[in-house]
């Protein structure tokens, strides 16, 4: 380091790094504290632009800078050292954050964006990840890194593409990104890393989808499934207009559940009254008609008796025996047939509202992450069991591998590894970026020795139906 740098400061380590240059923790001798050193390189328009903001806005939830020097080629700007922990190794360490402080955090990160976008010149930040987010020593959100950020009104014409794929809005990567991101662009990365926040899984890995968090923990609050969901959709329109619009939603979110819950507590009354009211009915229609026939139904007294012994039911059923005292049989047994069918429509009525209610979340499987063998702690007893159990499975369900003969058909098992050797775990439905290489191994047990085999591997495209193949020629040796 610089000199001048030097006598005023103390360089501990480099903490992070970037596109827009690294940050160091470091000592200052006269103050007497911890500071946060960023390294810009001179004359780099974006890190230009960054320095600019950040010596220009005020807001607690940025670092307060405290002190700027240019020295070299190199422009170093002095912050404020945030204590705490980053929000991605929060929820790397922890899984899930509970729905109550997830809300909570969306919500301060909310009053962020609209300090930024209700600026005389509004910011657009563009990059709301939790790789961003430092959360203090009290349990607060913290905002950092501004590389992608730009001014709405005079960089437009000028800012290019940028943001983080799986946080980052979809017209963030379009040519002209600079008339089409706006506000709505935020909301969508604030979205995604509530989605991060609720479900531990992270939308910029593989398989890069963003399901309904309720299909991740049906416990989750149907309220904020309603926020992220409208937040995160790929057409701006659909979203949020304003980020003050979706923090009123996340603060109301509550209420909505209640409301909610009433509604269907109350619909399950209704139901259970509704059933309870057929099933008495149908009883004491069944026993008046078994007593009629069995000839000992005359009277009212009669009608009361056929239902003795019925249990907790008795005393309903005994007052619908003395009505039907002086009701025909056929009429007694067109009105067994209605309530019948009333309780089939109820069971069935039921039926369709579940699976009304469940549609969203029934016949999908996603992996949240691929499962790699080095991954250590409680997760790997869980690795184990998952991989013990892949083993029964057909690979025609991932990797569809399959040996055919002239006989019986019989599954081919594979082991799948990436470019770095670790074994990946393949699941049904899933979609993996083929960002690298993959090895598929085929254990020797599954060839008897001095047999020969055909292998065919085939790639479709499944937008043209365009096919690949590959055949290859094995003979079975002693392993």
């Amino acid at each position: 380091m610089e000199e001048r740098l030097k006598e005023k400061y103390i360089f501990y380590e480099e903490i992070g790094s970037g596109g827009s240059g690294k940050v160091f923790k470091a000592y200052d001798r006269h103050l007497q504290c911890p500071v946060a050193i960023k390294k810009f390189l001179a004359g780099d328009g974006i890190s230009d632009r960054e320095l600019g903001m950040l010596k220009d806005l005020r807001h607690p939830a940025f670092p307060a800078v405290t002190d700027y020097m240019e020295e070299n080629g190199y422009k170093y700007l002095v912050m404020e050292y945030i204590e705490g922990r980053n929000l991605a190794d929060y929820i790397r360490e922890k899984g899930a954050v509970g729905q109550g402080q997830a809300a909570r955090w969306a919500m301060e990160l909310a009053e962020v964006l609209i300090y930024l976008h209700e600026r005389e010149c509004p910011v657009i930040y563009r990059d709301m990840k939790p790789a961003n987010i430092m959360i203090d020593e009290k349990g607060h959100v913290r905002l950092v890194d501004f590389g992608t950020a730009f001014l709405r009104y005079q960089e437009a014409q000028k800012a290019c593409a940028g943001g983080t794929w799986g946080y980052a809005a979809p017209e963030q990567f379009e040519a002209n990104c600079g008339r089409t991101v706006d506000e709505r662009s935020d909301i969508y990365g604030l979205g995604a890393t509530l989605f991060h926040m609720l479900t531990g899984c992270d939308p910029s890995r593989p398989p890069f989808l963003m399901q309904p968090i309720r299909f991740y923990d049906r416990r989750l609050s149907a309220g904020l499934e309603k926020v992220v969901k409208k937040a995160v959709q790929p057409e701006k329109e659909k979203r949020y207009s304003t980020v003050r619009s979706m923090k009123r939603e996340l603060e109301n979110y509550g209420k909505a559940d209640r409301i909610r819950r009433y509604m269907e507590n109350a619909g399950k009354t209704v139901y259970g009254l509704a059933l309870a009211g057929s099933s008495i009915s149908f009883l004491g229609l069944w026993a008046w008609i078994e007593e009629e026939a069995a000839g000992r139904h005359g009277n009212n007294m009669a009608g009361q008796a056929a239902v003795k012994g019925m249990g907790t039911v008795r005393d309903g059923l005994a007052v619908i025996g003395g009505r039907m005292a002086a009701m025909g049989k056929a009429e007694a047994e067109e009105r067994l047939l209605l309530a019948a069918a009333l309780i089939l429509l109820l069971c069935l009525g039921k039926s369709l509202v579940s699976r009304f209610r469940y549609r969203g979340y029934r016949g999908v499987r996603q992996e949240k992450n691929v499962l790699l063998t080095m991954k250590k702690g409680k997760g790997l007893v869980m690795g184990i069991f998952l991989g013990i159990l892949a083993a029964w499975l057909p690979l025609g369900q991932n990797a569809d591998v399959w040996a055919k003969g002239r006989g019986e058909e019989t599954a081919l098992f594979v082991v799948v590894r990436n470019g770095q050797g670790q074994k990946l775990l393949i699941r049904y439905d899933a979609e993996y970026a083929l960002s690298e290489t993959l090895r598929l191994e085929i254990p020797l047990q599954n060839f008897d020795e001095g047999e020969h085999y055909e292998l065919r591997l085939e790639c479709i495209n499944k937008g043209t139906g365009e096919a690949q193949g590959r055949t290859f020629y094995l003979k079975g040796v002693e392993p």
